[in-house]
């Protein structure tokens, strides 16, 4: 029974090592967290990954690490709420691999605090980031995939909606000026 459970896991290892190799993968929100472990993954089955964020220090440490490990990485960047950088990030990506093979659109900002004591300002924020962002990068590599006929496209959601604490008790109780916690 062991064995047979290793040998599935081997095949499907090798599966996935033969569908990423060389493949041309963007992954936005990369300088930490999901998105950082997610572009090391993608890099360590073969892809070239392409790491997007706005902090360039940590970018580069992102990259450092893949590289170091001797995968491919490359640092570009990018606010994604800012339509002229997405759309420069796409033609680098281009003129580096000539395609995109997937899109991860895992940046995003959020806080846990009462919304009703939230600015406008940030609402603004976070709607272009999380909401504008992901549509900005998936309206910007969405042509070369159809043309393909090839491609993957990957939204990362916060699970803070779904963490009963967090998202269900902080609107009902914060909204009312609340805090159970």
């Amino acid at each position: 029974m062991l064995t047979r459970l290793v040998e599935t896991k081997q095949r499907r290892r090798a599966k996935l090592l033969s569908a990423l190799k060389n493949a041309v993968v963007i992954v936005t929100g990369a300088s930490s967290g999901i998105g950082a472990a997610t572009a090391r993954e993608f890099a360590r089955h073969g892809a070239h990954v392409i790491l997007a964020a706005r902090r360039v220090e940590e970018l580069a440490i992102q990259v450092q690490t893949i590289s170091g490990e001797g995968y491919n990485a490359l640092a570009i960047p990018t606010d994604i709420a800012d339509a002229t950088q997405v759309t420069q990030l796409v033609e680098q990506t281009f003129e580096q691999s000539g395609h995109v093979d997937v899109l991860v659109n895992n940046a995003g900002i959020g806080r846990i605090r009462p919304f009703f004591k939230e600015s406008e300002e940030y609402i603004n924020q976070v709607i272009d980031v999380n909401l504008r962002g992901a549509m900005l990068m998936t309206h910007a590599v969405l042509p070369g995939m159809l043309e393909r006929q090839r491609g993957a496209i990957i939204s990362v959601a916060s699970v803070a909606g779904h963490v009963q604490g967090i998202a269900s008790t902080n609107a009902r109780t914060r909204a009312c000026g609340q805090d159970n916690h």
